[in-house]
């Protein structure tokens, strides 16, 4: 099902994150202790007395941020604009949370240098990470060629979610329309077809009878398809 590809997605992006903020904390730790000779920049206790820290409050607090902003499940973004603009936002805020922690729990083992090497390389490995995820997961998998709709209230839903159908490999028209071509209302992907308010194009007008049109012409285009046939317009005075 496509539910099965957006759970994937969602756990990768998980993994992903949850390595990358690991292996940042890790980094900035060893860029540390190479500066351990340099005294204004304050002690540096072993590696194990941070792991607490690290796996106790940093993982589950930047997951449950991260959820909570929408960069997983079914919330989230699929345009890459949307999805880093909600990252930012979810970093600052692990961020800020991260230093609140540290000051009322009075973890003064934990310097600003090491703070500050770990949130800037957090920043750069989580970016990272997910543009892995995206070239290998996102772009690779096998993507679903039939889309179907059930009655109007399926419709509806779908169209009030259509951000979430770029994890099926649709092109978006904006953020709430699937793209299409308008002379034969298929999507980018193959046989793949979409008319009335779910789908857009640059110019067009949301009217009743631009939908009744457009679904005359991806039926008659999809059955042209199917029966590898040559489109032909069809008329009926019905």
């Amino acid at each position: 099902m496509i539910s099965e590809r957006a759970k994937l997605v969602s756990w990768a992006y998980l993994v992903s994150d949850l390595a990358a903020t690991a292996m940042a904390f890790a980094g900035a730790y060893a860029m540390r202790d190479a500066q351990v000779a340099v005294d204004r920049l304050g002690p540096l206790y072993p590696f194990g007395a941070y792991l607490p820290l690290l796996s106790g409050f940093i993982l589950p607090v930047w997951a449950l941020v991260f959820y909570s902003s929408g960069l997983y499940g079914r919330r989230a973004a699929r345009t890459l604009h949307t999805e880093m603009s909600r990252l930012f936002r979810a970093l600052v805020l692990c961020g800020l949370a991260l230093a609140v922690a540290i000051v009322a729990l009075q973890l003064n083992f934990v310097s600003r240098p090491l703070l500050g090497l770990f949130l800037l390389l957090n920043a750069i490995a989580v970016i990272v990470g997910r543009g892995l995820v995206r070239g290998l997961v996102l772009e690779n998998t096998v993507r679903r060629r039939v889309l179907v709709a059930g009655g109007l209230a399926e419709v509806q839903s779908a169209a009030a979610n259509v951000e979430a159908h770029a994890d099926w490999g649709l092109e978006l028209e904006g953020k709430r329309q699937i793209k299409i071509d308008p002379t034969s209302c298929q999507t980018n992907l193959p046989r793949v077809y979409a008319a009335g308010d779910v789908a857009g194009y640059p110019g067009k007008i949301t009217l009743i009878t631009i939908g009744m049109g457009e679904a005359a012409i991806a039926a008659n285009n999809a059955v042209a398809a199917i029966r590898g046939e040559k489109v032909q317009p069809k008329y009926s005075t019905d």
